[in-house]
């Protein structure tokens, strides 16, 4: 259930990624090696888990895999880890469970001061913690997916709420503007504009926007088309070559598939709406001046 709820709708799914869907990657932070058995015995079949028994150790792991969840606990009364998280820009979406003892009222309100996501009691309950981690990260797919669904949504709206990595994003943002309507722009070009190894680049996208590469093009390539399609400014066919399709019938399928409608059909819905919903569709997200350092 986890996993079906955690990705991207299959709309969107082209490329494989480097983590299987089927599951997620997360990283326990228990010193008691008896506890980190076990919680890996409940967690092995939906997760890949990483484990670490210092601060240094997890920061490590958090820089070098894309982790979806962190476990750690919170008994002893230090919150460090989760402290770092929360203030980092890079990792703040990351959810954060503590496992705290029973009746333990000063540790709770210490760890709900430092940001924890969910405390639950120990002896932790395998039904309530796989319930926890799927409400999760449950709540987190529903903000991705709103903005993913949105028929007009910014390009600005795909970043991560804790705006991680703000400059790359938007260095990134102003390449693919001023390239979209190169058919063959992806993840190469994406990376010689941007001064970055490939692995490197696939790597931030997918942790900024939990979308890979030829996804995230896509999405911007067709928004883009549907702001223009509000307009009868450009035909149809003109619209597809300006948002980077090399052919109407490719464009069609791709439209079609995101909107649920041709974009024929969509122009005729939006050019039939009341003059202030017009208005509002057909404002255009025009690209920045060129910047000669991208």
């Amino acid at each position: 259930m986890i996993a079906s709820q955690l990705n991207i709708p299959p709309a969107l799914r082209s490329e494989k990624r480097s983590l299987s869907p089927a599951k997620h990657q997360f990283l326990l932070m228990l010193p008691d090696q008896a506890e980190r058995d076990d919680l890996a015995g409940h967690l092995h079949h939906i997760a890949d888990v990483f484990f670490a028994e210092s601060t240094p150790q997890a920061i490590g792991i958090l820089e070098t895999h894309p982790v979806h969840l962190v476990i750690a606990n919170g008994s002893a009364g230090d919150h460090g880890f989760c402290c770092y998280i929360k203030a980092s820009s890079r990792y703040a979406h990351i959810p954060v469970i503590e496992l705290i003892p029973r009746d333990s009222f000063n540790i709770r309100l210490q760890c709900l001061e430092a940001g924890v996501d969910a405390l639950l009691e120990k002896p932790v309950s395998r039904h309530i913690l796989l319930a926890q981690i799927d409400n999760l990260l449950t709540n987190r797919a529903r903000i991705r997916e709103h903005f993913v669904l949105s028929s007009h949504m910014d390009l600005s709206a795909v970043s991560p709420s804790v705006r991680a990595d703000e400059e790359l994003w938007k260095r990134l943002n102003q390449v693919i503007a001023r390239h979209l309507s190169n058919g063959d722009l992806d993840i190469h070009l994406l990376a010689r504009h941007l001064y970055m190894s490939r692995p490197t680049l696939y790597r931030k996208i997918a942790e900024m926007s939990n979308m890979t590469p030829s996804e995230l093009i896509t999405l911007i390539r067709l928004n883009n088309a549907a702001t223009m399609l509000a307009s009868p400014d450009h035909p149809i066919g003109d619209v597809a070559k300006m948002v980077g399709f090399t052919t109407r019938s490719g464009f069609g399928k791709a439209f079609q598939k995101r909107f649920q409608m041709t974009p024929s059909a969509y122009r005729q819905k939006a050019l039939s709406a009341p003059p202030y919903i017009q208005n509002y569709l057909s404002v255009r997200r025009a690209p920045a001046a060129a910047d000669k350092s991208i």
